[in-house]
């Protein structure tokens, strides 16, 4: 749903999302119109098995089949958030 300056307005009963802290990097929260972590933490846990060696390919295609598996919008922007987020702190270019 978007208002007049089409900016996404979030329903008053949000689900926080959590992007844990790692590489010395801060961790983000995000408040989300429906349960959407376990995506998140898919996007994440494909990310890290990537960044550790634990996975054949490239990165691109774990992202691509990743967001495959959601459908569903919100919980596909998740699973972006959480996958991009997580190769972001390796980076270390988080913002303050």
């Amino acid at each position: 749903m978007t208002n007049s300056n089409n900016l996404i307005v979030l329903p008053s009963n949000t689900h926080p999302v959590e992007i844990p802290a790692a590489d010395g990097q801060p961790g983000l929260t995000l408040t989300w119109p429906i349960p959407t972590q376990p995506a998140a933490d898919q996007g994440i846990l494909l990310a890290e098995s990537w960044l550790a060696g634990e996975a054949d390919g490239y990165l691109w295609t774990r992202l691509v089949h990743g967001r495959i598996e959601h459908m569903d919008n919100w919980r596909r922007m998740a699973f972006e958030i959480g996958f991009l987020t997580r190769l972001q702190q390796r980076l270390g270019r988080m913002p303050e």
